[in-house]
């Protein structure tokens, strides 16, 4: 579905219409930001590149066409508001993270790049993160774009999301974009596609060098996956799970049979597998990430055929307990995954280490 001047005339009619709450509610939010003075103001625009409005970008729900350089941008879901920042943009509005964030809901890379542009913090709305929107509350925020490219929005959702600003959808599966094309997308909308080739260059040439560091990667066969739950279950990450694919640009190979399974359950991005149908996996690696150090050692003693398993039985395991590092992995963007990566190439090191 593509905006047009008509949705456009929509938005403006019943925005006039819902003036009086606009206002309280923008009001109230930014009295309950947890940043003080972070109103989601927007740093200032005027840098998009010659030619690059009007342009049309193509998702799985429709197609948009942004006639000029967006003001004001909100982002629901994951890594897209790192884009945004990384990029030279701060959102009006973000989702409010939920795990591994300070306690206003903003990842420490995330804040560091918003200080160092100089704007202040957007709007952190739980209902932007994921699950049901609040679509008053979003539209309170008066964004003139908005960002789902890494998101599970329904075509319910983009159908009213529209009503409010252009939108842009996920290019394929909802919470599965692959963040080459997630950058790609970003700069587009945002009218410096030039930008963002020079940021993914930057990127793998980051990634490219800690893989260089560390030639030990090379060739050693992993898997990304849980604990088991209380059902007996374990949840493994498939091919499309960006952490998975950052692993493989460092040189791992994901270990035979897990596509398999990703397959065989509608190639999610995760997915769950018995204990019994984990023990036909044998990757060389296992690499997770817990709550804390109490609940690895719980699942240690507690599932004989977990703790028995071929590279927890060797030691040949990276466990995180720390939760930002969690996430700079779990959501990559070009402003976690160098402030992950210095943190987590040590530990990976070492448990490769094992397999000698």
């Amino acid at each position: 579905m593509s905006s047009t001047s008509a949705s456009a005339a929509a938005k403006s009619t019943r925005k006039r219409g819902l003036a009086a709450f606009a206002l309280i509610a923008v009001l109230a939010l930014s009295a309950c930001s947890q940043g003080g003075t972070d109103s989601g103001t927007a740093a200032p625009a005027g840098q998009a590149e010659a030619a690059a409005f009007p342009v049309s970008v193509k998702h799985a729900l429709g197609e948009v066409t942004i006639e000029k350089e967006p003001q004001r941008i909100a982002v629901i879901g994951w890594t897209t508001p790192d884009i945004v920042a990384a990029l030279g943009r701060v959102p009006v509005a973000v989702g409010k993270n939920s795990y591994g964030a300070d306690d206003a809901g903003y990842f420490p890379w995330f804040r560091e790049e918003v200080q160092k542009l100089g704007g202040q913090l957007p709007l952190a709305l739980p209902s932007l993160e994921r699950g049901e929107i609040d679509f008053e509350e979003l539209l309170a925020t008066d964004p003139d774009l908005i960002l789902a490219t890494y998101s599970g929005i329904t075509a319910e959702d983009y159908t009213r999301l529209t009503s409010i600003a252009p939108t842009v959808a996920y290019p394929e599966k909802a919470w599965a974009t692959p963040l080459e094309d997630n950058i790609d997308i970003v700069g587009k909308a945002l009218g410096v596609p030039e930008r963002a080739e020079k940021l993914q260059a930057s990127l793998n040439e980051t990634i490219n060098s800690a893989a260089k560091e560390h030639p030990e990667f090379k060739g050693v066969t992993f898997a990304y996956g849980t604990v088991p739950s209380d059902d007996g279950t374990v949840l493994f990450n498939g091919p499309s799970d960006t952490r998975v694919q950052l692993l493989e640009q460092l040189g791992l190979v994901l270990a035979p049979g897990v596509s398999e399974l990703s397959a065989a359950n509608g190639d999610s991005s995760s997915f769950n597998v018995s204990l019994e149908e984990m023990s036909d996996l044998t990757p060389e690696l296992f690499v997770t990430n817990v709550e804390d150090d109490a609940e690895w050692q719980q699942a240690l003693s507690t599932s004989s055929i977990f703790a028995k398993w071929g590279p927890i039985d060797r030691g040949a395991t990276v466990v995180t307990t720390d939760h930002a590092q969690t996430m700079s992995l779990s959501s990559p963007s070009p402003l976690s995954i160098p402030w992950g990566l210095s943190n987590f190439v040590g530990p990976l090191s070492d448990a490769v280490g094992k397999l000698k």
